[in-house]
């Protein structure tokens, strides 16, 4: 999903008929994730995460892909957003799957040592 608020400092000292002004924020987005992406005076962004639904792992692999797509950006100019995104779905499932390998890896390991302990008893 993207909003687009138009930045106070800018629209105040834009030359044309339709003026704006005090504009605010008038609450906490709804959604878990917010990236903030300011253009003036200068590119800056914020990710805004409910850290009741998101640990710090999470966040940090949110904000290394964001970083990774304003590389890929700068460096492949040439192609379009839904590349892009793919790229990062395709990171996104690979490191996924790389989580629930590990996971059931360690589940593996667990149930062969309960069963060497067991026959190791008799």
């Amino acid at each position: 999903m993207c909003e687009n608020y138009p930045a106070p400092d800018v629209v105040l000292q834009g030359a044309g008929a339709c003026r704006l002004s005090e504009i605010q924020s008038v609450g906490r987005e709804k959604h878990p994730a917010v990236l903030i992406v300011n253009v003036w005076p200068a590119l800056t962004a914020k990710l805004d995460c409910d850290a009741a639904r998101f640990g710090a792992g999470q966040v940090e692999s949110l904000l290394e892909d964001f970083c990774r797509l304003l590389a890929s950006f700068v460096s492949q100019s040439q192609r379009n957003v839904s590349e892009f995104l793919d790229e990062l779905t395709n990171a996104a499932a690979e490191r996924q799957y790389a989580r629930e390998r590990a996971y059931f890896e360690v589940q593996h390991r667990l149930r062969t040592d309960r069963h060497s302990a067991k026959l190791a008893s008799l």
